[in-house]
């Protein structure tokens, strides 16, 4: 039996379920795109916090990625139903997406996507990083039309500018994450990239202590964003 849980220009994601098997989620591309390759081809280091497709093949030349079930949804989905994490689910969290990451970096690569919804929670509330459409190795210049932005709101101030990827623009969205997850807002708010990227240039969000949040992890956040 299969369940449509997503559908967009870029893809559709199904949940297939049977007797036999796990649940597990079938992403289905819409085309042979530079993105879908990118994310299809990508052979990510078997590390926690990493999503990794249990299995991807092609049907009639467009790709495919079976990925497991993440029965618990997405950081976006808790943060819309509590607003905001405790300061100890914000601290797992970090421990998870950290391990995911230096590893990720070790082969050169940086995500440049993530974002509340790319951060999907499995059955044992382990975090686990998704989506890896918008991937490019370290010190490659984005082709924005074919690259992306990634998401605005946590992305680095020049990564929104079209600067090379570096490691250090997916800790600030980490950070970033951190911040929206314990304060119950995102750092920065703008109507456009453009804009945002100046805000983020400019100044410092409001200081998580004034949302009660303990020194160590508001200070650890705060060095994510580069604020050290």
């Amino acid at each position: 039996m299969s369940t449509i849980l997503h559908e967009s220009s870029r893809s559709r994601i199904l949940l297939i379920q049977s007797p036999e098997a796990e649940p597990r989620v079938l992403k289905q591309f819409r085309s042979a795109s530079p993105d879908a390759e990118k994310e299809w081809g990508v052979e990510l280091p078997e590390v926690p916090g990493l999503l990794r497709p249990l299995e991807k093949g092609r049907e009639a030349g467009i790709p495919w990625l079976a990925l497991p079930y993440c029965s618990r949804g997405s950081l976006r989905d808790r943060l819309k139903k509590d607003g905001r994490l405790s300061p100890a689910a914000v601290t797992f969290l970090l421990s998870d997406l950290r391990r995911g990451l230096d590893a990720l970096h070790g082969q050169g690569l940086v995500h440049r996507d993530l974002s509340p919804g790319n951060l999907l929670y499995d059955l044992g509330s382990n975090v686990l990083l998704a989506d890896f459409g918008c991937l490019l190795k370290a010190g490659e210049t984005p082709d924005i039309p074919r690259d992306g932005l990634g998401t605005p709101a946590h992305a680095h101030p020049r990564q929104l500018i079209g600067d090379p990827a570096a490691p250090a623009h997916d800790l600030y969205a980490l950070g970033s994450i951190c911040y929206e997850s314990l304060s119950g807002e995102a750092p920065y708010a703008a109507e456009t990239p453009e804009r945002l990227a100046v805000l983020k240039l400019r100044g410092r969000p409001r200081p998580l202590a004034e949302f009660g949040i303990p020194e160590p992890l508001a200070r650890q956040v705060e060095e994510l964003m580069g604020f050290s």
